[in-house]
């Protein structure tokens, strides 16, 4: 008896015959075949992000709701017919994507390692490298009014702290033994704990404690209901423009009771992701138990998207990023997560994905999750 399954199989087997009779790779034919399907409009630049990692995603920075600012390297021609690895310029250079116009603006030229920091329109960046393979010739300033800064002061930190942004861990003149994370001034700083490392800050014994927000001017602090151990190692924690918020993914699940030893997340756990206002109020939005470990989370029009490089068994099509949409949870793209960014707006996605093939070239992407159509007004 033939079912579904058996002419499934049936087909698979036709085309990898006829595939090896053409000479392409049956290999790379079903793995297009098995990827995540796009359920949005999902569009290609022609410039490749400027590093493939498995770590943590890079940010894409938004300049606007059009425009997004990248180090890449444009390719310089189509993948030809034999399925050749097309050309990319050989040094990367910092870019601006005008994904309305579907224009490219090539800002600055970088050296082969290249350094740029870039915090809510200030941007630095070094056009030369030295011999020692240290950066020089550094440029800083509000973006396209950069000046050249002398090789001398240009790791000083009050030259580039523009450039640092929040939030971040950083000491506290006014509470130096505190283990603290800055948010914006006006904001203040959350406080781990008592350092001056964080090892020292988070105990067995305050490890199920909050953390607290202290604010410019406030007489006391306010008690998050966030613990400790939840920002053991740090955790990501990230400001979205889109949400007036900071978006925090815990480190560790509150039932974990071994603060200094690393374990997966429980599997029959939801995920809790903290939206912290400016004034220290608090909403949590529950990645379904199970879910892939967020590396990020960003909100966004559609919900809350979270990308992972979580690949249990080796298989880089387990990463890729999700949507949570009032409960429902759908993946809308395959593979580690190289770099993503929202839009201020909360609509359009810019992400760059590293598929593991160095026979192919990993463009930064367009998703739009307000479903404008596909090369069309975003």
């Amino acid at each position: 008896m033939i079912n579904r399954y058996s002419i499934g199989r049936l087909w698979l087997l036709i085309a990898m015959g006829t595939l090896f009779a053409c000479g392409r790779n049956p290999a790379d034919v079903i793995n297009r075949a098995l990827a995540t399907r796009s359920p949005f409009p999902d569009r290609s630049s022609s410039v490749a992000f400027g590093v493939r990692t498995i770590g943590g995603p890079e940010e894409i920075q938004w300049l606007d709701n059009d425009r997004v600012l990248f180090v890449g390297y444009k390719v310089l021609e189509s993948k030809t017919s034999d399925g050749a690895k097309p050309e990319v310029e050989p040094l990367p250079a910092i870019y601006i994507w005008n994904v309305r116009s579907n224009t490219y603006e090539r800002h600055a030229s970088l050296p082969p390692r290249w350094f740029i920091c870039f915090n809510r329109g200030f941007i630095a960046y070094a056009t030369e490298q030295r011999p020692d393979g240290g950066p020089r010739a550094w440029r800083a300033g509000m973006l396209g009014h950069e000046e050249p800064v002398p090789d001398e002061i240009a790791t000083n930190e009050k030259a580039l702290k523009p450039c640092l942004g929040w939030p971040r861990e950083e000491p506290r003149v006014e509470d130096p033994t505190a283990v603290a994370i800055s948010l914006a001034p006006e904001d203040g700083y959350i406080k781990i704990g008592e350092g001056p490392r964080l090892d020292d800050a988070v105990t067995p014994e305050n490890q199920d404690t909050p953390v607290e927000l202290v604010r410019p001017g406030a007489n006391g602090s306010i008690a998050l209901p966030i613990w400790k151990k939840e920002m053991q190692g740090l955790a990501p924690m990230r400001f979205s423009k889109f949400a007036d918020k900071y978006v925090l993914v815990p480190r560790y699940a509150r039932s974990h009771k071994n603060y200094r030893a690393h374990t997966p997340w429980p599997h029959d756990e939801p995920i809790p992701i903290y939206l912290i206002s400016h004034d220290g109020r608090v909403e949590v939005v529950e990645l379904p138990a199970g879910s892939p470990i967020p590396y990020g989370a960003y909100p966004t029009r559609r919900g809350l998207l979270w990308a992972s490089n979580n690949a249990p068994t080796g298989n880089s099509r387990q990463a890729g990023a999700w949507l949570l949409d009032h409960g429902r949870v759908q993946k809308i793209f395959d593979h580690m997560v190289s770099a993503i960014g929202v839009s201020p707006d909360g609509c359009k996605v810019a992400y760059a994905v590293n598929d593991y093939d160095r026979s192919t070239i990993d463009v930064v992407h367009l998703m739009n999750l307000c479903g404008a159509e596909e090369g069309g007004e975003q």
